[in-house]
């Protein structure tokens, strides 16, 4: 299930001419490869993530609040669409949120 919510993200945000200007050059397989890995291994879902450094990935791409907005209410949908349960879906925000700030320049 993890994979079809990170793919129905990333596509969703990927495709969004607003906010997709940080995917620009990003190889999206990979991306959401890393991503599966990345929410598996924080969930203690039994995987590694062995992607790069989150806050080095993003450093300097001038990441607005916006955008990361954007990615959250995607992955809200993509979760609802998988009839993930409120309870869980809040525990997966909560454990995501901290990510903000490796993420969003100011």
């Amino acid at each position: 299930m993890i994979t079809q919510v990170v793919e129905q993200t990333i596509g969703s945000v990927a495709r969004d001419p607003k906010v997709n200007q940080s995917f620009d050059k990003v190889n999206l397989k990979r991306l959401n490869e890393k991503l599966v890995e990345q929410i598996c291994s924080i969930t203690d879902g039994g995987c590694t993530y062995t992607g790069d450094d989150i806050k080095q990935v993003h450093q300097g791409l001038k990441i607005p609040e916006r955008e990361f907005n954007a990615l959250v209410e995607a992955l809200r949908k993509a979760l609802d669409a998988q009839d993930v349960r409120e309870p869980e879906k809040n525990e997966l925000l909560s454990i995501l949120a901290p990510m903000k700030r490796l993420v969003v320049e100011q």
